[in-house]
Protein backbone atom coordinates (compact mmCIF):
# COMPACT_ATOMS: atom_id res chain seq x y z
CA UNK A 1 0.00 0.00 0.00
CA UNK A 2 1.44 3.42 -0.93
CA UNK A 3 2.37 5.94 1.72
CA UNK A 4 -0.37 8.25 2.95
CA UNK A 5 -0.23 11.80 1.57
CA UNK A 6 -1.05 14.45 4.18
CA UNK A 7 -3.65 16.81 2.70
CA UNK A 8 -4.34 18.82 5.87
CA UNK A 9 -4.62 22.54 5.13
CA UNK A 10 -4.70 22.10 1.34
CA UNK A 11 -7.54 23.47 -0.79
CA UNK A 12 -9.20 21.63 -3.66
CA UNK A 13 -11.61 23.88 -5.56
CA UNK A 14 -14.03 24.99 -2.82
CA UNK A 15 -13.03 22.39 -0.23
CA UNK A 16 -10.35 23.01 2.39
CA UNK A 17 -9.07 19.90 4.17
CA UNK A 18 -9.39 20.19 7.95
CA UNK A 19 -8.31 16.80 9.29
CA UNK A 20 -8.13 13.08 8.67
CA UNK A 21 -11.37 11.28 9.42
CA UNK A 22 -10.50 7.57 9.36
CA UNK A 23 -10.69 5.07 6.51
CA UNK A 24 -13.46 3.73 4.32
CA UNK A 25 -14.32 0.07 3.68
CA UNK A 26 -11.61 -0.14 0.99
CA UNK A 27 -8.87 1.25 3.21
CA UNK A 28 -8.75 4.69 1.60
CA UNK A 29 -8.08 7.63 3.90
CA UNK A 30 -11.11 9.87 4.48
CA UNK A 31 -10.69 13.62 4.95
CA UNK A 32 -13.01 16.08 6.64
CA UNK A 33 -13.30 19.21 4.49
CA UNK A 34 -15.06 22.54 4.88
CA UNK A 35 -16.67 24.26 1.90
CA UNK A 36 -15.77 27.88 1.17
CA UNK A 37 -19.32 28.79 0.07
CA UNK A 38 -20.11 30.13 3.53
CA UNK A 39 -22.69 27.52 4.47
CA UNK A 40 -20.39 25.98 7.06
CA UNK A 41 -21.06 22.50 5.69
CA UNK A 42 -18.46 19.85 6.31
CA UNK A 43 -17.94 17.04 3.84
CA UNK A 44 -16.06 13.76 4.28
CA UNK A 45 -14.23 12.77 1.10
CA UNK A 46 -11.55 10.30 0.07
CA UNK A 47 -8.17 11.67 -0.90
CA UNK A 48 -8.53 10.18 -4.38
CA UNK A 49 -11.78 12.06 -4.97
CA UNK A 50 -10.11 15.32 -3.91
CA UNK A 51 -7.00 14.88 -6.03
CA UNK A 52 -8.92 13.68 -9.10
CA UNK A 53 -11.46 16.53 -8.86
CA UNK A 54 -14.40 14.14 -8.39
CA UNK A 55 -15.64 16.18 -5.42
CA UNK A 56 -15.33 19.96 -5.71
CA UNK A 57 -17.81 21.37 -3.17
CA UNK A 58 -20.50 20.55 -0.63
CA UNK A 59 -23.10 20.54 -3.40
CA UNK A 60 -23.33 24.30 -3.78
CA UNK A 61 -21.45 24.24 -7.10
CA UNK A 62 -24.04 21.94 -8.69
CA UNK A 63 -26.86 24.17 -7.46
CA UNK A 64 -25.20 27.25 -8.94
CA UNK A 65 -24.58 25.54 -12.30
CA UNK A 66 -28.20 24.36 -12.37
CA UNK A 67 -29.63 27.84 -11.74
CA UNK A 68 -27.33 29.32 -14.41
CA UNK A 69 -28.49 26.68 -16.90
CA UNK A 70 -32.15 27.41 -16.13
CA UNK A 71 -31.58 31.16 -16.54
CA UNK A 72 -29.90 30.62 -19.91
CA UNK A 73 -32.76 28.40 -21.09
CA UNK A 74 -35.40 31.00 -20.26
CA UNK A 75 -33.37 33.73 -21.97
CA UNK A 76 -32.70 31.63 -25.07
CA UNK A 77 -36.40 30.76 -25.47
CA UNK A 78 -37.62 34.34 -25.29
CA UNK A 79 -38.09 34.42 -29.09
CA UNK A 80 -40.09 31.20 -29.25
CA UNK A 81 -43.72 31.26 -30.35
CA UNK A 82 -44.84 30.27 -26.87
CA UNK A 83 -43.38 33.44 -25.38
CA UNK A 84 -44.20 36.00 -28.05
CA UNK A 85 -47.53 37.76 -28.27
CA UNK A 86 -49.57 37.26 -31.41
CA UNK A 87 -49.07 39.87 -34.09
CA UNK A 88 -52.09 42.06 -34.89
CA UNK A 89 -53.89 41.17 -38.10
CA UNK A 90 -54.90 43.75 -40.63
Amino acid sequence: MPAKIDLTGKTFHRLKVIKESGRDAYGQVLWECECSCGSGKKVIVTGNDLRRNNTKSCGCLNKEKYTERIKKQTVNHSNCLLYTSPSPRD
